[in-house]
């Protein structure tokens, strides 16, 4: 039997920069959440899914473009509490913190 060694570059664990920036507003938020992502980062429809801090997805829905790059996701029908909101777009996905208060 012949035993080669083997050689691997890839060492250490790959950390995940997020590839675009997004801010939420009113935060903490009562009905509607405003989702600011610049516009280079959304000329296309989004996917967004919100979490609860166990990992429980809670809403999910998908969202048309809009020409300012806020978009608004309404968040009326969730308890007070803190919540996660994911958003996918064509340039990767985003994770932030929000919190609804009644």
């Amino acid at each position: 039997h012949l035993i080669l060694p083997v050689i691997c570059p890839f060492v250490g664990v790959q950390e995940n920069s997020p590839s675009f920036k997004m801010n939420l507003f009113p935060n903490p938020a009562n009905t509607n959440l405003n989702v600011v992502i610049p516009n280079q980062m959304s000329s296309g429809n989004l996917e967004v899914r919100v979490l609860t801090t166990l990992g429980a997805n809670v809403l999910t829905d998908k969202l048309n473009f809009v020409q300012n790059g806020i978009y608004k996701v309404d968040v009326s029908s969730l308890s007070q509490g803190f919540y996660f909101l994911e958003v996918i777009t064509e340039y990767g996905r985003q994770i932030e913190k929000f919190q609804i208060s009644k």
